[in-house]
């Protein structure tokens, strides 16, 4: 059985879908699975599977959610519990399978998976059904799913506004060509011992690495946006938070003391990491 919201958002998509890409999500394409809130869609010859909550009424914004390697939508949303925060707050939250493999092709060459083309596919999709801008378009992942956060956001035409990424940074190679396009607002996460996420503090010479360093991406984000310092100062039990922003631009960095990598949990840190993601992409613009 079909709910009347769900119902109303197929058909809405129909006539609402006019604009042209390359790659494009039809209505046709999506299919409801027999679990509540659950659906297929056929992409480049495979079959794609994401879990959609909506609020009572049309939402205000989206966040597209993408787990770490070996998890499942299930899982994540676990994890995370995105949608018990975003939902009442007027959010439409989409988790995302990437598929049998549990990994996102994030940029380093592992799979000739188009998993950049059907997450950006996929956000327009939801743009044109909820008449959403990028502006409030938002990608948020975790380990693997936050590469693929900052390789999507790294693209000339990525249809997000924000993204978050939790323990997670673009592949070197993709930071070193594409940085230029880092216009996006940035929420970034992650334990000072974190074995992914590193800091130059633990630079190893003569040992290679396949991500930059926390503080070469900070320093170009904030340069490249021409942001300024807003406050920043400790929060919950074990975090560091600043506040960086200008206009429309903005950019968060929480450092965890001492954490692994592993996406937060409340009962260490003293907050739930969902709340602190829905104010980053409600603050107003800063004058």
């Amino acid at each position: 059985m079909i709910s009347k919201k769900l119902y109303i958002l197929f058909c809405f998509c129909f006539i609402t879908s006019n604009r042209i890409f390359a790659k494009q999500i039809k209505p046709q394409d999506i299919t409801i699975s027999d679990r509540k809130n659950e659906f297929y869609c056929n992409w480049d010859n495979t079959q794609r599977k994401f879990s959609l909550y909506l609020p009572e009424e049309n939402p205000k914004g989206i966040f597209i959610m993408l787990h770490g390697a070996g998890q499942t939508i299930q899982s994540f949303k676990s994890l995370t519990k995105m949608e018990q925060s975003a939902v009442p707050a007027g959010y439409a939250v989409c988790y995302v399978s990437s598929g049998k493999d549990g990994v996102w092709n994030s940029g380093n060459k592992t799979s000739k998976k188009d998993d950049l083309g059907f997450i950006c596919a996929l956000a327009r999709f939801f743009q044109d059904t909820y008449n959403l801008q990028k502006e409030s378009t938002f990608l948020c992942g975790f380990s693997n799913g936050a590469f693929m956060t900052h390789y999507t956001a790294l693209q000339k035409k990525s249809p997000f506004g924000s993204i978050i990424a939790v323990a997670g940074l673009a592949p070197l190679k993709t930071w070193t060509k594409n940085r230029i396009n880092a216009n996006c607002n940035l929420f970034q996460v992650y334990g000072s011992k974190d074995d992914l996420v590193l800091s130059k503090e633990e630079e190893k010479p003569n040992v290679q690495r396949a991500y930059p360093y926390i503080e070469d991406v900070t320093y170009f984000w904030i340069n490249h946006n021409k942001l300024e310092l807003l406050e920043e100062g400790d929060f919950g039990n074990n975090a560091f938070l600043s506040k960086y922003g200008k206009n429309s631009k903005k950019f968060w960095l929480m450092t965890i003391k001492d954490y692994p990598h592993q996406w937060p949990a409340s009962r260490t840190t003293g907050f739930e990491l969902s709340d602190i993601i829905v104010e980053f992409v409600s603050s107003s613009k800063i004058p």
